[in-house]
């Protein structure tokens, strides 16, 4: 298996490894914090559903306390955010959805204070004309510097309809593998540079089929002895031989093209030629994914000295 080094974040644990279930809203003894939650409905987009939902967090006591939030995400890789935004690590996970610690939005609470936030969240699917539900999302209040779950909410996902329904949701199913694509011109020709070296660039497109979780793709370009690949330009990240498609997770039919910069020595004789590859890989919490097809993931290239 290939070794993907990420550009994102490192995946890190706020929290300390206790199974996260589901439970209904429930407030703990040895707490005067209180915490619930509204639904979850994920609005149809040109981007899948985005959607949001609000949860409002009470001291019901006489003194400070303040708390972590953690949260089980419905769907596999639908996390976005907090509003106030706050810093949040990976935890997890559960059934396959992330467990992401957060702060919480402003702080410790004064005694009596009533304490509201928002948390989106958003799948990269294909809107469909039938409404559809999800697992719960759960949101947890926890001891900071401990495990101990304080308060626990749980909030509804469902999925509005392309049609504007959400009246008898089907259970929404994500893909499980991954479904990519490379194609390229198949030849690159390098010029004489000023310095005497050749230059080519090759346009290599990555399309990305399916709604499978991933954190980012990447492309891996190789080439012959004699050859060497000098990266894609400016504006896109490499860490050789790896490059990385800018953008994030991709939508369902989303396309990314990298021009990759092919070179060889000054002296190198004209007609001169070799063969390269271009293979895309995605990634999901920093693991490489198995595609539903590694046929069609790689491209191979004639590379002509000229």
């Amino acid at each position: 298996m290939r070794t993907v080094i990420g550009r994102g974040l490192i995946a890190a644990s706020l929290l300390t490894g206790a199974a996260l279930g589901v439970a209904a809203p429930a407030q703990a003894a040895d707490t005067d914090l209180a915490i619930s939650a509204t639904r979850l409905v994920l609005e149809p987009g040109e981007r899948g559903y985005t959607g949001t939902y609000h949860v409002t967090v009470t001291n019901t006591g006489d003194e400070p306390a303040g708390a972590s939030v953690r949260i089980v995400e419905p769907v596999a890789g639908s996390f976005r955010g907090l509003r106030p935004s706050e810093a949040c690590l990976y935890d997890g996970p559960v059934s396959g959805r992330r467990v992401i610690g957060c702060g919480l939005p402003g702080g410790e609470l004064a005694p009596g204070e009533v304490r509201k936030f928002r948390i989106d969240f958003g799948v990269l699917t294909t809107p469909r004309d039938v409404a559809m539900s999800a697992a719960d999302t759960t949101t947890q209040l926890v001891r900071s510097g401990a495990d101990t779950v304080l308060a626990t909410a749980t909030s509804r996902t469902l999925f509005r309809s392309t049609t504007g329904v959400l009246t008898r949701p089907q259970p929404y199913v994500q893909d499980v593998q991954t479904d990519l694509s490379v194609t390229s011109p198949g030849e690159v020709t390098l010029t004489r540079q000023g310095d005497g070296s050749f230059l080519g660039t090759l346009p290599v497109t990555v399309r990305w089929g399916g709604d499978a979780p991933h954190d980012e793709l990447a492309l891996e370009t190789l080439v012959p002895e004699g050859f060497e690949f000098a990266g894609a330009g400016n504006d896109t990240m490499c860490m050789f031989p790896w490059c990385y498609l800018a953008g994030g997770p991709f939508a369902p039919g989303q396309t990314s093209t990298l021009d990759l910069q092919i070179t060889a020595p000054a002296g190198t004789p004209t007609g001169t030629t070799g063969t390269g590859t271009a293979t895309a890989v995605a990634s999901w919490r920093y693991t490489e994914q198995t595609d539903i097809d590694p046929a069609d993931n790689t491209a191979s290239f004639r590379i002509v000295v000229g």
